[in-house]
């Protein structure tokens, strides 16, 4: 059974979790919280650096609008398992398990699927392997990436620097919690910010006392299981590369699937411009996309108190619209 109240986001506690070894043999831990377990699934999937908990306060807002919601710490990350092997993070493996989860959790009927960062990069993936599966879906802070390898590394390149430096494991590990310290409005910096900020910094790192009780929940769960599980989602390209390319994946997404598109105008890492409309006809032939950009914002605007309500709120009344247009859709029978 799932969670049946709404959670206190500002209490880890009150979220209900549970686990599931999957056929790979790695266990993952999810949240499963509703008011109704028979209510809508919608599925969220984080980003990095981040945890299942990261969606806190969407979770309690869709559980009062009735639906159910399962979030997953994400293989590397929280109560997850923490392989070493690269393979094991493969989008068509994590998707996979997603599959697992599922299953393991009876549901039998298509899901709504919502991806931040690296969750986004997830999504896309899930909506081409099992399109069956997803009634609808939102992808946040990050662009939509087709399987054409050469083209992706190409709009990326703004992003190649930031990409490098994270490829650093240990150097990262060994300052976790001044890194999450730093990150007062939980917003990603820009590509030659970084290291000058960082160089800067590290004389006064052992000064830092981290006192929100909220980010004091990701720090232990960081402190506890390392970064070198989250940033092997950086290193599987080539793996997801042959994978795609086996599974003849299409250049767009399924056109009979309505899909949401959330930037912030003042994100660095993944500004909306970039998003060109030209991209958007070839990605979404059927013209099935809305897109929304939060003036302002940043990376991580889902946790950030500024942001955080118009995140919630335009996400979810965006899933019930959907739902809504569903149910009022003519029958072709």
């Amino acid at each position: 059974m799932s969670g049946n109240q709404t959670p206190n986001p500002k209490d880890p506690g009150s979220f209900t979790r549970k686990s599931l070894v999957v056929s790979s043999g790695h266990r993952y831990s999810y949240i499963d919280q509703s008011l109704n377990a028979d209510g809508q699934v919608v599925l969220l999937l984080h980003g990095f650096p981040d945890l299942a908990y990261g969606w806190r306060y969407q979770i309690c807002d869709l559980v009062n609008r009735g639906y159910r919601t399962i979030a997953p710490d994400l293989l590397g990350y929280g109560g997850t398992s923490k392989p070493t092997d690269l393979k094991a993070y493969s989008k068509l493996n994590s998707c996979k398990a997603l599959c697992e989860i599922l299953d393991h959790e009876n549901i039998r009927k298509k899901v709504i699927l919502v991806g931040h960062d690296w969750g986004s990069a997830l999504a896309f993936r899930f909506v081409q392997y099992f399109p069956e599966k997803v009634k609808c879906w939102v992808t946040y802070q990050l662009y939509f990436m087709s399987p054409e390898f050469s083209e992706e590394i190409h709009r990326y390149r703004r992003t190649i620097i930031l990409l490098l430096y994270l490829h650093t494991d240990r150097g990262l590990e060994n300052h976790i919690q001044e890194s999450f310290a730093r990150l007062k409005d939980h917003s990603f910096v820009g590509e030659n910010v970084l290291r000058k900020q960082v160089r800067e910094a590290a004389p006064q790192l052992e000064k830092i006392e981290v006192k929100d009780p909220e980010i004091r929940y990701f720090l232990s769960e960081f402190e506890k299981g390392g970064l070198l599980g989250p940033l092997s989602w950086y290193k599987t390209r080539d793996i997801d590369h042959s994978d795609e390319q086996a599974a003849s994946l299409p250049a767009s997404y399924p056109a009979e699937i309505p899909c949401l598109y959330l930037g912030a105008s003042d994100d660095p890492a993944f500004p909306p411009p970039l998003f060109t409309e030209k991209s958007k006809a070839k990605l979404f032939p059927g013209a099935n996309l809305t897109s929304h950009i939060i003036r302002g914002g940043n990376h991580f605007m889902h946790q950030d108190p500024v942001y955080r309500d118009q995140v919630t709120e335009v996400i979810g009344n965006w899933i019930d619209n959907q739902l809504t247009t569903a149910q009022n859709r003519p029958s072709r029978l």
